[in-house]
């Protein structure tokens, strides 16, 4: 019977792989084009990540053999067996970024030698349904016309896109060499990043007040002490956003000093919250055991692995693909644009709402991390 079932799951799986792949969305095939240079990132990868965990291991084993200068010869201390210098890697948030702005780095600069980067200089590029074109000076984009690039923008593969535009406007895109576009990418990657914390520390900080005044954090402290506490707390704080947006659009005023004044409003009510965390992500230390030989661990590393390709990814100045462009980034943007709600989309008000804080950016980056951010939080 076990093995009846297992034969039947695997064929369901089969089948919904085929015609969602095949049937449904042919052109995620296409991105086996990428392979190769797939395949060359992970191996700056794992050469930036082996120095990384070599940097540990040697400062892990200094503190537990501190060299005597005198004699030159290593002190034993004594330590559990859990602080041995090959199976312990501590981390904070601090380093937790640190090293996810070295990884991708490394990836970015196996990626990137041979890579085709340019920065565009001038006005908006936008499209409409007839054509591309550029925004003049001064005015702002209308209804129906959908934003390209920025000034100031980084575009990888940029060919793909000049080729597509006249050759006046292509003249408005300046190559750079792989050190500046890994420079230029690791800096919005960064902002991205720091964008979401303090939307994190915003939303856990009043949620974490209203329900410290329940029965269900009754007993809580300032302070976050456990992951169930700051999953209850985010997701409470991320629905009062939600619902303090959706009342603001209702009444047409979802202006940026007005989004700004409510984040710093609700942010100050709960100021001993919003410490007690921040003392929390800063000073604490979280081990981290490494055990090759546990199928867990290299699970880890594998979503790792995904976790900074997509980040990677989101670094763009627009959204792409059907879902990006008709749902994830049309509703905020539109929320934006109108300040306030817009007609006809039902019930597909909720984290959209959130993801507008994003949309007031002159980019699609900080919406896309949002998104991104909410789907590690669920």
């Amino acid at each position: 019977m076990k093995t009846t079932k297992v034969i039947f799951g695997f064929v369901w799986m089969l089948a919904i792989a085929y015609f969602f792949y095949f049937q449904n969305h042919p052109y995620y095939l296409s991105s086996s084009e990428f392979l190769p240079q797939i395949i060359v990132g992970l191996l700056g990868l794992i050469i930036v990540g082996g120095i990384i965990l070599g940097i540990q291991i040697t400062w892990n084993n200094y503190k537990t053999h501190p060299l005597d200068l005198a004699s030159a010869k290593s002190i034993p201390t004594a330590v559990s067996r859990c602080e041995t210098p090959l199976d312990i890697l501590k981390i904070s948030l601090w380093k937790t970024i640190l090293i996810i702005v070295v990884l991708t780095a490394g990836i970015l600069t196996f990626q990137l030698i041979e890579g085709d980067i340019a920065v565009y200089h001038g006005g908006t590029i936008f499209q409409d349904s007839e054509s591309w074109s550029i925004l003049p000076q001064g005015t702002e984009l209308e209804e129906g016309m959908t934003a390209i690039v920025w000034d100031g923008e980084v575009i990888g593969n940029s060919e793909e896109l000049t080729n597509l535009l006249p050759a006046e406007v292509q003249a408005s895109f300046t190559k750079v060499n792989w050190a500046k576009g890994v420079l230029i990418t690791e800096g919005r990657l960064l902002l991205g990043l720091i964008f979401f914390m303090v939307l994190v520390i915003a939303a856990y900080s009043i949620g974490h007040a209203v329900l410290r005044r329940t029965s269900v954090g009754r007993d809580w402290e300032n302070d976050v002490r456990k992951l169930d506490e700051f999953a209850l707390s985010t997701a409470t704080g991320f629905a009062i956003y939600m619902a303090v947006m959706f009342a603001v659009g209702v009444v047409q005023m979802a202006y940026l000093p007005v989004v700004i004044g409510v984040i710093v409003v609700l942010t100050a009510l709960s100021w001993r919250d919003t410490w007690g965390f921040l003392k929390t992500i800063i000073t604490k230390n979280f081990a981290v055991k490494i055990d090759v030989k546990n199928f867990t661990f290299w699970m880890v590393c594998g979503a790792l692995v995904v976790f900074l390709y997509n980040i990677l990814e989101i670094v763009r100045p627009i959204p792409i693909g059907w879902d990006d462009i008709n749902y994830y980034a049309y509703i905020p943007e539109k929320y934006v644009y109108l300040k306030g709600l817009l007609g006809g989309v039902g019930g597909m008000y909720n984290w959209e709402l959130v993801s507008a804080i994003g949309s007031y950016a002159k980019t699609g980056m900080f919406e896309l991390f949002t998104n991104f951010g909410g789907g590690l939080l669920a």
